[in-house]
């Protein structure tokens, strides 16, 4: 017995998306689960490196996920979906039990109706304060923006949010106190640590052309997203008091000491090892599940650092990963 999904949108949600629903449903429904990725991009994983691109093409291989690419769903109905490519043909998939929407980001309506300058898809543009030139008093961030100062970068990806977010507080107060001169600069990162999860206990992973599918990589990618998501725990932020009051607690206590050793004694490590030492905790594949992921972490972070370190251990990673073979994942 199957069960058919179309998931559209071929971006890390609907990438992650298929592995996982693919992994919990068949366990939980005990079904084979037919999974079919429609995308506009002319393949899956196109926003990511050759390298990292290569291994999702693997994986999706390996588990039997299906893509449509250059095309978009345009109707669906009750267990049919319609898609239509970019030649403007189109075709019509039936036997679809659900579907599952994870496209990219679209412009809001708001700056535009409101007479804000925008880019040709709706994005507000800003300066690189992030700030509505026109408009000293208005600020945009993330999904919403264009910087004007770069050409379809950053890409619309949490990470960026994020970042920018410090610059837009600082310079929010700045101009309240009437120091509209000394705005900061929001610099995106050219690359960022890319993680997704394949649901089987492993993530997919990548930066600097390196690339993993791996146990550990999974534990990398769970323990920086739980570090993230404590920042907005009430309950790791306050502390009650007297009469039920909520006292913030001080940066000091917040700190996990134990983590904060384990952290210092894996950089001690990672920024030690030889380049062979560093390759042989960073393979593209590995049944290493020990927990001790800070290692590889952390040798990322040296590679951000330490140029010479960089290019030597791409070099040589990619002798090994050039032996991998690239495989065609089925395309309907």
């Amino acid at each position: 017995t199957w069960v058919k999904i179309v998931i559209s949108g071929s971006g890390a949600a609907g990438l992650e998306l298929s592995m996982c629903l693919q992994q919990r449903w068949q366990q939980k429904l005990k079904k084979n689960i037919d999974i079919t990725i429609i995308g506009g991009s002319a393949e899956v994983g196109q926003q990511y490196r050759p390298e990292m691109r290569k291994m999702i093409h693997i994986t999706l291989a390996q588990k039997d996920i299906k893509s449509i690419n250059s095309a978009k769903v345009i109707e669906i109905g009750k267990n049919y979906v319609v898609y239509e490519t970019r030649g403007k043909e189109q075709f019509k998939s039936e036997g679809v039990d659900k579907v599952v929407w994870a496209t990219g980001a679209e412009s809001h309506e708001l700056p535009k109706n409101s007479g804000l300058e925008v880019d040709d898809k709706g994005f507000m543009y800003v300066n690189k304060n992030l700030q509505v030139s026109k408009y000293p008093n208005i600020f945009g961030a993330g999904d919403c923006i264009h910087i004007q100062s770069y050409d379809n970068f950053p890409p619309k990806a949490g990470v960026y949010a994020v970042r920018a977010g410090p610059v837009i507080a600082n310079n929010l107060q700045n101009i309240v106190e009437g120091r509209g001169d000394q705005l900061e600069e929001f610099i995106p990162q050219q690359e960022f640590l890319s993680l997704i999860c394949t649901g089987d206990g492993k993530s997919i992973g990548g930066k600097f052309g390196l690339t993993w599918n791996t146990v550990w990589g999974w534990i990398m990618k769970d323990y920086i997203d739980r570090l993230f998501m404590n920042m907005f725990y009430p309950w790791r932020l306050f502390k009650v008091k007297e009469a039920g009051v909520l006292i913030r607690r001080n940066k000091e206590e917040l700190i996990d000491r134990k983590d904060q050793q384990e952290t210092e004694e894996a950089r001690k490590r990672a920024y030690s090892y030889t380049v062979q030492e560093a390759l042989a905790r960073i393979q593209p594949y590995s049944d290493d599940i020990n927990k001790d992921f800070k290692d590889r972490m952390l040798i990322i972070e040296r590679m951000a650092k330490e140029e010479q370190f960089r290019e030597e251990l791409i070099q040589e990673f990619h002798k090994i990963w050039q032996q991998q073979k690239a495989v065609s994942y089925t395309h309907l």
